[in-house]
């Protein structure tokens, strides 16, 4: 009897581990590779072809690029990028919204690149950066302002050999009025 369950249930095992990969893989996001399997051959996801461009949304619209951040923050974000689900997107934005922001007096310049991507010279565009740091407390900035994460992915077209970011979700997370 002992021999005959020892047989069956590594079959078992196996079957259970496969099914929670496919649906984890199929319904949440998660790379076809993690958890096992032979999929890390037939798929360029991965993640770094995953990113994430965070935002402070500002009551007339601007924009500010969050650039850096706290290691807490930064695992918090790798954890996002790991596993991309919206509880995890949504437990981001709830700690970047209680950050401490330290933002830059000048606004960085974007560059002009050509194809080949030499730098041509400024565009004449620039944008504002602040750093999110979890260890300085809370910023005192108003609270009316939003915060906006945007998930990317890369995808590879093996026809034309080119990699292109797509957009695959955004989060808004909105101020509160005082």
């Amino acid at each position: 009897m002992k021999f005959l369950l020892l047989i069956c249930i590594v079959p078992f095992l196996a079957t259970i581990i496969a099914a929670r990969q496919f649906y984890l893989s199929k319904y949440h996001g998660l790379s076809t590779w993690k958890g096992g399997g032979m999929g890390m051959f037939a798929s360029a996801d991965s993640v770094r072809t995953r990113n994430v461009k965070m935002f402070i949304v500002l009551e007339n619209g601007d924009k500010v690029a969050i650039d850096k951040l706290s290691r807490d923050l930064q695992d918090m974000l790798d954890n996002a990028l790991y596993y991309p689900t919206d509880s995890n997107f949504e437990a981001l934005g709830k700690a970047l919204r209680s950050a401490a922001y330290h933002g830059e007096d000048n606004k960085r310049q974007i560059g002009k690149r050509d194809a080949h991507g030499k730098y041509l010279g400024a565009s004449g565009r620039g944008y504002f950066v602040a750093d999110a740091r979890t260890d300085q407390g809370a910023s005192g900035m108003p609270q009316v302002w939003g915060l906006q994460i945007e998930y990317w992915t890369a995808k590879y077209d093996p026809q034309t050999r080119v990699f292109t970011m797509s957009l695959q979700r955004s989060f808004s997370f909105e101020g509160q009025k005082q």
